[in-house]
């Protein structure tokens, strides 16, 4: 079941209007690019799809992506059988415009979204977006730019697209970056001539997930005022609790409506279903934040490097505070089968965490012998039933296994 029940957004969509009046008012302006930033779940991309599409807007997704290789095989694969292409043509110009342009020709009908890596073919995709024989996108959206940004190659691409100027007779369409991380707008200003890209930009930076008055709108829209009336105690016991334990993220308040239509006349509990849309979020979402972890480690090309890219991953794991911990085994087992260490590597990366122990994220270390270590990591705001342990132990030829358990279960998987 897809959060929010399959339905159109447009149904489901709470308005914001002060947001919605912002983003609008960019859209009439000369302003060639605009940077949102908010909170992970807050909804960014609902609400600019829900602004383009009210101003009949055609736009292009650029998503950040890991697969990306194999994502572009596929679409080779999919050429073949549609332009009658060659499997040589296909795979010299795979990452190439003339494949890009191909494949959006034959689509365009719809808004595509496109994958990108390391930003590398960045300003190739966003020329073929916008050239005239495609029809031409009026926005294109950048989603997920922090997760491209882990590369320092994305970023100057970014700021070419910022800086790019129409020719004689040109219409570029509008560029909308949107980002979980606030820390983007530090990269900005760190840029040498940071002055004439924030000229060329505006940045909207108070997307915030939802209110509980928010969250009962949602919930108000996709079951209706009679059937929220009849199962308003569990509605208002899903709003509550989420409020106090992690944070109101529209996906989640659309899961839970919907798995509340469809189960809230059963005796399924609040928190049974809550835990159903836990688990549907997760899907989604942990693999985007694991697929960074395998970006920061596949983009180092030393051992040391590798161990830096694990250890900035535990320091991260806060940011999934609220999902279902037993899906954490089945993806970290994916993500660290091996990694070259010495015992001084081991033990520095041990004061890493201990270093990040001062905010009460790490829980505790022990330390077995030399060689080996459990590390206890508490999610935050969500007490010692969602801590994670990982055990770190140098083998003897100097590879280290990452592991990953639940601190209940006593063990490492």
């Amino acid at each position: 079941m897809a959060l929010g029940g399959g339905q159109d957004p447009d149904e489901t969509y709470v308005h914001r209007t002060e947001l919605e009046s912002e983003l609008d008012d960019f859209m009439n302006s000369a302003t060639q690019s605009c940077l949102i930033v908010g909170d992970s779940g807050s909804g960014k991309t609902w609400l600019i799809k829900h602004i383009l599409k009210k101003r009949s807007t055609r736009y292009e997704v650029i998503s950040a992506s890991y697969d990306h290789e194999q994502d572009f095989e596929e679409l080779a694969r999919q050429l073949v059988a549609q332009k009658g292409l060659s499997k040589k043509d296909s795979e010299t110009r795979g990452w190439g415009v003339n494949l890009l342009s191909s494949f959006f020709g034959a689509t365009r009908e719809s808004a595509q979204t496109v994958k990108f890596e390391d930003g590398k073919n960045l300003d190739m995709i966003y020329d073929s977006l916008k050239a005239k024989e495609l029809g031409g996108a009026g926005a294109i959206i950048f989603d997920n730019l922090e997760l491209a940004l882990s590369s320092e190659r994305c970023l100057p691409d970014v700021v070419n697209i910022i800086m790019k100027v129409p020719s004689q007779g040109e219409l570029l369409p509008k560029s909308i970056f949107v980002s979980a991380d606030r820390a983007i707008l530090a990269r900005i200003h760190s840029l040498p001539n940071y002055e004439p890209v924030l000229r060329r930009i505006r940045i909207i930076d108070k997307v915030n997930r939802f209110t509980t008055d928010e969250a009962r709108q949602l919930m108000i829209r996709i079951l209706g005022e009679p059937l929220f009336e009849q199962f308003e105690e569990k509605a208002e016991n899903f709003v509550q609790s989420v409020a106090v334990a992690t944070d109101l993220r529209p996906a989640y308040v659309a899961g839970f409506a919907s798995l509340l239509k469809r189960y809230g006349s059963s005796d399924i509990s609040g928190p049974k279903l809550f835990k159903k849309v836990q688990t549907e979020w997760w899907n989604q979402s942990f693999k985007s934040y694991t697929d960074k972890i395998v970006r920061h480690m596949n983009s180092r090309h030393t051992d040391t490097g590798k161990r830096d890219c694990v250890m900035y991953a535990i320091a991260r794991i806060d940011d999934v505070e609220d999902f279902p911990s037993i899906l954490v085994r089945d993806r970290c087992r994916e993500l660290f089968p091996k990694i070259n260490f010495t015992q001084q590597e081991v033990t520095s990366s041990l004061n890493k965490l201990a270093a990040d122990s001062d905010d009460g994220s790490v829980k505790s270390i022990l330390q077995k012998s030399d060689k080996s270590a459990v590390v206890t990591y508490r999610f935050r705001g969500s007490g010692d039933k969602l801590a994670l342990r990982f055990g770190l132990a140098l083998k003897s030829n100097n590879q280290v296994v990452f592991q990953f358990g639940q601190q209940s279960q006593g063990n490492l998987f």
